[in-house]
C-alpha cells in the first residue's frame, strides 16, 4: 500500500473519464486518484526507484495514451522499463466472462447458414467486453516491454471502485477500494462531460 505520509503531502490530483495524469515525487501533487470505475478500465503503474507514476481513465477506447507514454518516458529518463503495471475494472470483468460464454453457446444452435454472422456478434460481443483489456496489455509489450500487468479486481457484486497510487510511495498503489462516494458525487468528480470516443486527454493541473 501507499504510504500513509505521503497520502497526506496534498490534495490528490483526480483523473476523470478519458484522461491521464503523471506524477513524479517532488510534485506539489504526487498522489493519482480515480474513481467511477464500474464496466471502465484504469491503466496505471510506478516506477519507485524513480518516483515516477502514471494513472489512465479508459471510457470505450484507448486512443491518446502516446501522448501519455511519451511524457511518460522523459519524466522516467528515457526508460519504461522497471514500472510495476497494474489493470482495474469493477465486478463487470466476471459478468462479461459470463456474458462472452452465454452467447457463444446461445450461436453454437445457430444454423450452419449463419456462421458468418455468428462469428461477427462473437467477435463484436469479445471486443465490447475485452477491448480495452486487450489493449493495455498490447501498450504494456509495446511501450513498457512487458506483458506483466497485474489486474487488481475487487470482489464486489455493486458499487464502484476507487484507486490511489503515489508517486512517493517506496511499495506501490494501494488495492482498489469500494469509493465512499454516492454515485452522484463521484460522477462530478470523475466523469468526463464530452462524447466517450474522444481521445484521452492529460489531467488539467489548474
Amino acid at each position: 500500500m501507499c504510504d500513509s505520509k505521503s497520502h497526506q503531502a496534498g490534495t490528490p490530483l483526480n483523473v476523470k473519464q478519458r484522461t491521464f495524469a503523471i506524477a513524479k515525487k517532488g510534485d506539489l501533487k504526487t498522489v493519482l486518484r480515480t474513481g467511477y470505475i464500474g464496466p471502465c478500465v484504469a491503466f496505471y503503474g510506478i516506477n519507485v526507484d524513480k518516483g515516477v507514476a502514471f494513472m489512465s481513465h479508459i471510457d470505450g477506447k484507448i486512443c491518446g495514451l502516446k501522448s501519455m507514454v511519451e511524457q511518460l518516458k522523459h519524466e522516467a529518463d528515457g526508460d519504461l522499463q522497471g514500472f510495476s503495471l497494474y489493470l482495474t475494472t469493477n465486478h463487470t470483468f466476471t459478468l462479461r466472462i459470463l456474458a462472452l460464454v452465454a452467447i457463444a453457446t446461445f450461436l453454437m444452435q445457430w444454423p450452419a447458414t449463419c456462421v458468418f454472422d455468428a462469428l461477427l456478434v462473437f467477435a463484436m460481443t469479445l471486443y465490447f467486453c475485452f477491448g480495452s483489456v486487450v489493449q493495455v496489455y498490447w501498450i504494456a509489450r509495446i511501450r513498457f516491454k512487458t506483458w506483466k500487468v497485474v489486474p487488481e479486481i475487487p470482489n464486489q457484486i455493486f458499487g464502484r471502485v476507487e484507486i490511489l497510487i503515489d508517486a512517493s510511495s517506496t511499495t506501490g498503489p494501494d488495492k482498489p477500494r469500494e469509493e465512499s462516494l454516492s454515485k452522484k458525487e463521484s460522477k462530478n468528480l470523475y466523469r468526463f462531460p464530452h462524447c466517450w470516443w474522444a481521445d484521452m486527454k492529460p489531467v488539467s493541473r489548474d
